[in-house]
């Protein structure tokens, strides 16, 4: 299989890891910067996406979740 693939799942399920980490500690007002510590990583791992998807001429949007 094409490493870069095998990278694009790895992102994708870091992204669905780190979200988890954030809902949890969003539920804990003395965490906050806990979730400021994971949305920073998850924007790293959204970034390598994008550069990734940019090589393969597709480009990434994200949104928000309510």
């Amino acid at each position: 299989m094409n490493p870069r693939f095998i990278r694009i799942a790895e992102l994708i399920e870091n992204l669905e890891n780190v979200s988890k980490m954030i809902d949890l500690h969003r539920q804990v007002p003395q965490h906050e910067s806990m979730v400021n510590q994971y949305e920073l990583k998850r924007e790293e791992f959204v970034e390598e996406l994008r550069d990734i998807f940019k090589s393969l001429s597709v480009r990434l949007e994200l949104t928000e979740v309510a």
